[in-house]
């Protein structure tokens, strides 16, 4: 990850821990939130292999079957990330490959959240392939938020943007525990 990409994720991840606060532990590990919601975070889609389409209904590798079990099993996921070239990272681009020949995202709740200088495009993108893959996206549960690197000041989220972050979750929260 250059060092452009890594500032962007920090300032991404400062604002998730601090809204937080510390409900949800490292990668996946779940613990439950003050609410009872089991949340699981993913923050490093590595141990992913390449998407192969020969591998996608049987000799499927143990951690895409273990993924594609958390996302089908799930109330919900919500999905936080920014924009490169105008598109979405490839990690994430390859875990959606990997649920096409599957379900796990049919009639799913999804929250979406691009925080990149731009992002447009990206989010634009995120969105059309989660509905295709069949889950459903609220428009409340769409956030964009543009020049994310100008809304930190001493490393703390402007609270604009923490209020609509903020919204966003709890409305979605709510969603996905009545579910």
């Amino acid at each position: 990850m250059n060092d452009t990409r890594k500032e962007d994720f920090n300032h991404c991840w400062k604002c998730y821990k601090k809204f937080q606060q510390s409900s949800i532990p490292g990668t996946g590990s779940g613990k439950k939130s003050d609410t009872g919601i089991d949340f699981h975070l993913y923050d490093d889609l590595s141990a992913l292999p390449h998407f192969d389409t020969s591998l996608t209904d049987r000799d499927t590798p143990d951690e895409v079957l273990n993924i594609r079990e958390k996302i089908e099993h799930s109330a919900g996921v919500l999905f936080s990330t920014p924009e490169y070239i105008f598109s979405i990272p490839s990690r994430l681009k390859n875990l959606l490959e990997w649920c096409v020949s599957t379900t796990v995202f049919s009639g799913k709740q999804v929250a979406v959240i691009t925080a990149s200088a731009d992002g447009e495009k990206g989010h634009e993108e995120l969105v059309m392939i989660l509905k295709t893959l069949g889950a459903t996206i609220e428009h409340q549960h769409q956030l964009l938020i543009k020049g994310i690197k100008g809304r930190f000041k001493d490393g703390l989220l402007e609270n604009n943007t923490f209020a609509r972050v903020s919204t966003l979750i709890t409305d979605f929260e709510s969603v996905v525990s009545h579910n």
